[in-house]
């Protein structure tokens, strides 16, 4: 489209003989309880556990991972070991706490081990590799990487160290898909929750018979000239889910009661079939829903700064209708994005389930507040559902808490974000802040009084 501004929805103890070697290598080599922690991709603080090798239990916590939009996999990178069943040096080692593995044991060895507390587990020859294998487990008084140094100076021609565990790499490790609702103190409303409110949505067309739609209130209208390409549903679908989504097995939306109103502005961009919206969609759109009094209008997507627009948005506010849009994906040095830069506008980023910053969402002195935007799960028609991350996401949860507190003759702006702001939890530094606004946004559903 030449010369046409493009608005892209954002996605985006037993003791031994004294005299025994055992018993005088273990006195030799005395240690501490070999605990330590290791915090993000740093090494645990290993202390001494004992023959000389310092070997420490170290918990690692790796942060979040980047997401994209769309559907979410992400590998399980928080792990944490278990003194009954796993130890760890400070290296962050994954190990059987108990037990030893020991390559081609002799019978003196054999022998002499079984008399100083050892006890074979299991022993397998491995005929390709010229091996066998013996599994140990250690005596009750020694830690593994003890034992392992006691049988290495007791014994140099065997090969001896840690029952060391493996684990995959690709596991999914996905939140709770209900803990949206629980991080911003919603709760699960009602069916009803939300019955005689209106709220606006431009986004794409809305897929009505959608898992978690079927018997939500929707009315939608497209705006795109008659040869246009319709989008994808998949979008505007996502949005109107968590706004007004029907009770399903993992939940329900944030106002299932409410009549969404949803503006079909995006075509699909003739060159690789994404969501693109002009400013004339976008306008005849917006006055659609002022039309029908929608004072709350969920825009989850950014563009251009563009002079009409603006205009438009302007009036929009003067109306009194409260508007909410994402902030934008670029990354903390992008932009501000427009339209959740205009003013009178109310400008989302997206934290995870931790109330950390999703790493790809913009920053700026516009960004009014933050909300859940990182795995969102809505249902779909696969049966499974799916997830989905980016301020897009995080959008609607402002605007259902708007939505809940706009009378029916409207608000002003102002007033609206002040009423958020008093319960948000502030995130960052003191006061308003470009990475969290004012704060994640704190806001029992209006039916709560209802549900107690």
């Amino acid at each position: 489209m030449v010369g046409a501004t493009v608005l892209a929805v954002v996605t985006l103890s037993t003791s031994l003989p004294p005299a025994s070697p055992f018993a005088a290598a273990v006195l030799a080599a005395p240690g501490g309880n070999g605990k330590g922690n290791g915090n993000g991709g740093s090494n645990g603080n290993g202390g001494n556990s004992g023959a000389h090798d310092n070997k420490g239990k170290g918990n690692g916590k790796a942060d979040a991972g980047d997401d994209s939009a769309g559907e979410d996999e992400s590998t399980d990178e928080n792990s944490n070991t278990n003194a009954t069943t796993a130890g760890g040096d400070r290296s962050g080692r994954d190990y059987v706490a108990d037990e030893v593995v020991v390559a081609n044991l002799g019978k003196a060895a054999r022998r002499d081990i079984g008399n100083l507390g050892f006890v074979v587990l299991d022993e397998r020859p491995l005929q390709s590799l010229g091996l066998t294998i013996t599994r140990l487990r250690v005596p009750r008084q020694m830690t593994a990487p003890a034992a392992r140094t006691v049988l290495a100076n007791l014994y140099p021609g065997i090969l001896v160290d840690l029952n060391d565990v493996y684990r995959p790499q690709g596991q999914v490790s996905l939140p709770s898909p209900d803990y949206p609702a629980k991080l911003i103190g919603w709760g699960q409303p009602p069916d009803a929750c939300g019955q005689g409110l209106r709220i606006g949505l431009l986004d794409t067309a809305v897929d009505g018979n959608s898992p978690g739609l079927r018997g939500a209130h929707i009315v939608q209208r497209s705006f795109l000239p008659a040869n246009a390409a319709t989008a994808s549903t998949d979008h505007g679908t996502a949005i109107a889910a968590i706004l007004v989504g029907q009770r399903f097995a993992h939940g329900g939306g944030l106002l299932p009661g409410a009549e969404l109103a949803a503006a079909g502005i995006f075509g699909a961009d003739p060159d690789n079939g994404a969501p693109m919206a002009d400013v004339l969609a976008l306008l005849r759109g917006l006055d659609w829903l002022m039309g029908l009094r929608a004072l709350a209008i969920n825009m989850s997507f950014t563009g251009d700064a563009n002079d009409v627009l603006a205009l438009a948005l302007k009036r929009a506010v003067a109306g009194h209708a409260i508007l909410v849009a994402a902030a934008g994906n670029g990354g903390p040095t992008a932009p501000p994005a427009f339209p959740a830069d205009a003013p009178g506008v109310i400008g989302v980023t997206a934290v995870d389930g931790d109330s950390q910053p999703y790493a790809h969402a913009n920053r700026g002195d516009y960004i009014a507040f933050a909300a859940p935007g990182v795995r969102i799960w809505t249902p779909g028609p696969d049966g499974p559902g799916s997830y989905h991350t980016g301020t897009s996401f995080a959008t609607p949860f402002v605007t259902a808490a708007v939505a809940a507190r706009v009378p029916a003759g409207g608000a002003d702006v102002g007033r609206v974000v002040d009423s958020l702001a008093a319960t948000a939890i502030d995130l960052g530094p003191p006061g308003n802040d470009p990475i969290f606004g004012r704060g994640l946004i704190q806001a029992a559903n209006p039916c709560s009084q209802a549900t107690q």
